[in-house]
């Protein structure tokens, strides 16, 4: 277990995940000629098993999820952590299949 986050590192980590994630959905909307807007990413520590099985009853039956781990290693310093990327069944579809169009 590490050190207590003060409200500066709780902030510099959502200011870089909005960084990550920004960098994220553009490359994927520019993978896929696809229009993306998203919200900005919550910052939450100390993540439980209760935290994802609520996430996950909260979804739409056919929502469809990305999921990418990441660590950042700054000075002595190493960050890991989860973004979660939710989308709708149609969004999901509608990106895969601008994909696969591109793909050809």
């Amino acid at each position: 277990s590490g050190a207590s986050l003060t409200e500066i590192d709780t902030t510099t980590l959502s200011e870089l995940g909005n960084i990550i994630m920004g960098t994220c959905m553009a490359e994927i909307g520019s993978l896929t000629d696809t229009r993306i807007s998203f919200e900005l990413p919550k910052v939450v520590l100390g993540l439980s098993d209760d935290y994802f099985q609520n996430m996950f009853e909260d979804l739409e039956e056919s929502a469809r999820a990305i999921i990418a781990k990441n660590e950042i290693h700054i000075r002595n310093t190493d960050i890991h952590g989860i973004f979660f990327v939710l989308f709708s069944f149609e969004d999901f579809k509608q990106i895969t299949d601008n994909l696969e169009k591109r793909m050809k």
